[in-house]
């Protein structure tokens, strides 16, 4: 793998998914909340006007979906760093890029680059 251009740096889980799993929360009302978020709603407007897509889910679920989302966000950046400058150094190897894919906090891709 060495040297050839990455041409997926894709992490190996879906955010709806592992948001839902981690909050324990139903995974289609995660995925609405992750979709409006991303549509520039606020938590204010979600709670009032898209009960029926949350389920009437509490602010305090939401703020943790929100927080969750943009943690998310940047391990799924670094990670995308993390492989690209693994892989231009000729050092990524299949079980290092799974492993980094795998990964869902910065503190597990910080690990995995300090083992390599």
């Amino acid at each position: 793998m060495a040297c050839e251009e990455l041409k997926n740096t894709d992490p190996n889980w879906e955010t709806e998914e592992a948001i839902a799993e981690d909050l324990d929360l139903p995974k289609w009302s995660t995925k609405n909340v992750v979709k409006l978020l991303e549509e520039g709603c606020t938590i204010p407007f979600i709670a009032r006007y898209r009960k029926e897509m949350t389920g009437g889910m509490e602010v305090d679920n939401l703020r943790d979906i929100q927080s969750s989302l943009e943690d998310l966000k940047h391990v799924q950046n670094k990670m995308a760093t993390v492989l690209k400058a693994i892989n231009k150094l000729g050092k990524l190897t299949q079980g290092l890029e799974k492993c980094l894919k795998n990964s869902k906090t910065i503190t597990e891709v910080d690990d995995l680059v300090s083992l390599g």
